[in-house]
């Protein structure tokens, strides 16, 4: 029974930092979607207004935007700040409508 025992908790230890690791990148995945859905209506408002509507800090908020920067990039598109509408927007608009994640849970 002794040997059993700490097999069992090395078992568990490693199927729940399995499940966050996984859960968290999920979590991400889903808030790299809602910070393209803001990015796509168009009223973000400046950095910080945006990361305090997404809930997030601003240096992870820019993170998040640099990653759809090189999504975007990739199809020859950009995420650009509009300093007179105070909002990110997609250029060329329209062009990332269909810009979406999927996370399996």
């Amino acid at each position: 029974m002794v040997l059993v025992e700490p097999i069992r908790y090395k078992m568990s230890n490693y199927y729940e930092q399995f499940h966050a690791f996984f859960m968290n990148s999920a979590e991400k995945i889903d808030k790299l979607a809602s910070v393209a859905y803001e990015i796509q209506k168009g009223q973000t408002g400046n950095l910080e207004e945006f990361a305090k509507k997404c809930e997030l800090k601003k240096d992870r908020l820019f993170d998040y935007i640099d990653i759809l920067r090189q999504f975007t990039g990739r199809e020859g598109g950009k995420i650009r700040y509009s300093k007179d509408r105070r909002t990110y927007y997609f250029d060329p608009p329209g062009k990332f409508i269909d810009f979406k994640f999927k996370a399996f849970y």
